[in-house]
């Protein structure tokens, strides 16, 4: 991974011979930066304090430079990890113990009994953990600030998996609690390789015997959780990935392998594993359906650890890769990556000498080239392309992006409309119309929400006004072209209308999503040849049945 294109927001020096428990959290906005770490160990922590201590560094920026204060904070458990969520002002913390805890003041503490949700079980094993900010969930009522899922067992017992689902209020009080036992066919929570949770409460578990199995969570009104399946387990190869055998309880060999798991969306999931030689395999599976989408392989270094999987999961080629082949990737994620593509070329643009700086908003590496992040033009195409919603559009907008970098981004989008005629266009049906969709509408409605998200900022921000001004400008040049062309609707309508008609079905044909209703008795088996086909929307090899 290249951090060349990296931009430092905030650097703190936690001294030598100092690990941390978990990742470190930011919370940032216009005025300062607080980032939270949970120590393991330090020379400046007591060894009975180590787990359960967190450094926290306030960062104030200002014009004379950045003041930064350090606090400590001291709790009575161990932390596995914390969570910043931006619809929640406590930090969410993680313990040892399985309770979930709203952490406020300084030093940090819990203020009462309501601010915690403690495990039902004594001394859990604490699997994984999922955070939800509003509006981002919908296993759970919409009101509730912040939705937590924790995956864990009991050491005694039946070991089985147990997902509990935990929600606070805008104060940091836990609303509402949830637990469910999870069975999964064959094995306990001691042998669960890695777990995925989606906002819509579907989720998949990866055992040692790589059984990988899709499960929906759901709440109904008063009635308690609910974990269904109604699929069996995709099984992986276990040759695929690195293979060091071990025992389970019944003194069978199992196969331990470095494999993580990430949701895309309901029902795609990422799966990321390091094979046998050494390289890191990325796949994107429809779990529901059981089909390999898209597959990636990146070579480490021999000096890259192998649970780089973990921190691996949203690199920018995978998000280029998602982008052209899911059709509901998070809005959140996408806003992500191109606030990071809009940092490189802000880099870009601090350190040319000479270079015509709009040269470096076009610039288009050789297609074979992949740079991460991907240049500007390349990622906001996709971008634009993409079907967004508007509410969590702005939300992420607003999450990600500072004044400066909307202005750069009005910039880029002045330069993207300008290298752009009407075509090419697609066409879309809204209900019995059809209408005409080109490059340029998508970069104008995309402006329209930049302007609705940030309209006070960018009023008081001069340098904003300058390719607003040019935008304005263009889109006056073209109200007046076609003013002058509305005289000639009425003899060409006709011929424009058998146009328009015949490039939609064109439009049509070449459309890759396609749905086939398959119904078959008995058994069915899908396997690979080497004819290709398609099937639904995906594109599959072969499809043999077997009936009888």
């Amino acid at each position: 991974m290249s951090l060349s294109s990296s931009h430092t927001i905030a650097s703190q020096t936690s001294g030598p011979s100092t690990s941390y428990a978990c990742p470190a959290v930011s919370r940032q906005d216009a005025s300062h930066v607080t980032t939270y770490a949970v120590i393991q160990e330090s020379q400046d922590t007591k060894t009975e304090n180590e787990g359960r201590t967190i450094w926290s560094w306030n960062t104030h920026k200002g014009d004379e430079g950045s003041l930064v204060e350090k606090a400590v904070s001291v709790l009575s458990t161990r932390i596995i990890s914390i969570h910043v969520v931006p619809s929640l002002r406590a930090l969410i913390a993680v313990f040892i113990s399985g309770a979930v805890v709203a952490l406020e003041g300084e030093p940090l503490e819990i203020p009462g009994e309501t601010h915690q949700y403690d495990c039902s079980s004594t001394n859990p094993v604490v699997l994984k953990s999922f955070v939800f900010p509003r509006g981002a969930f919908r296993f759970a009522p919409p009101d509730a600030a912040a939705a937590i899922v924790t995956a864990w067992y009991a050491p005694v017992g039946a070991h089985d998996l147990v997902l509990s689902v935990v929600l606070f209020d805008d104060e940091g009080i836990v609303m509402a609690q949830w637990s469910k036992d999870v069975t999964v066919e064959g094995v306990d929570g001691r042998e669960i390789r890695d777990l995925s949770f989606d906002r819509s409460g579907n989720f998949t578990v990866l055992d040692d015997r790589l059984h990988w199995t899709w499960f929906e969570l759901a709440r109904s009104g008063d009635q308690p959780l609910s974990a269904t399946t109604s699929l069996p387990p995709i099984r992986l190869k276990q040759e695929k990935f690195t293979s060091l055998t071990k025992l389970d309880r019944q003194g069978q060999p199992r196969f331990t392998s470095d494999v993580a798991l990430l949701h895309l969306n309901t029902t795609h999931v990422l799966l990321a594993g390091i094979s046998p030689s050494h390289d890191l395999q990325l796949l994107i599976w429809d779990v529901q359906y059981q089909v390999l989408i898209a597959s990636h392989i990146m070579p480490l270094p021999s000096t890259v650890h192998t649970s780089s999987p973990k921190s691996l999961q949203l690199v920018h080629e995978l998000v280029m890769m998602g982008i052209t082949h899911l059709p509901d990737l998070p809005e959140d994620v996408l806003v992500k990556v191109l606030q990071r593509v809009i940092v490189a070329l802000e880099t870009d643009l601090e350190s040319s000498s000479g270079q015509n700086q709009r040269d470096l908003f076009l610039s288009v590496p050789n297609k074979y080239q992949r740079t991460v992040p991907p240049p500007f033009m390349v990622y906001l195409n996709e971008f634009l392309r993409y079907p967004l919603s508007v509410q969590p559009l702005r939300i992420a907008l607003k999450k990600y992006l500072n004044i400066d970098q909307v202005t750069l981004l009005l910039t880029g989008l002045e330069l993207f409309i300008s290298q752009h005629p009407e075509l090419p266009f697609s066409y879309e049906n809204l209900g019995q119309k059809t209408v005409l969709i080109t490059e340029v509408s998508r970069a104008i409605t995309f402006i329209q929400t930049l302007l609705d998200t940030f309209f006070p900022a960018i009023l008081s921000h001069s340098p904003a006004h300058e390719p607003l001004r040019r935008i304005q400008a263009y889109m006056t040049q073209k109200v007046e072209d076609e003013a002058c062309l509305e005289p000639l609707r009425g003899p060409l309508e006709f011929y424009a209308k058998m146009h328009t008609k015949a490039l939609s079905k064109q439009e049509e044909k070449q459309r890759t999503y396609h749905t086939a209703l398959l119904k078959v008795k008995g058994k069915h088996e899908w396997q690979y040849g080497t004819k290709r086909r398609n099937i639904s929307v995906y594109e599959i090899e072969r499809l043999k049945f077997q009936v009888g």
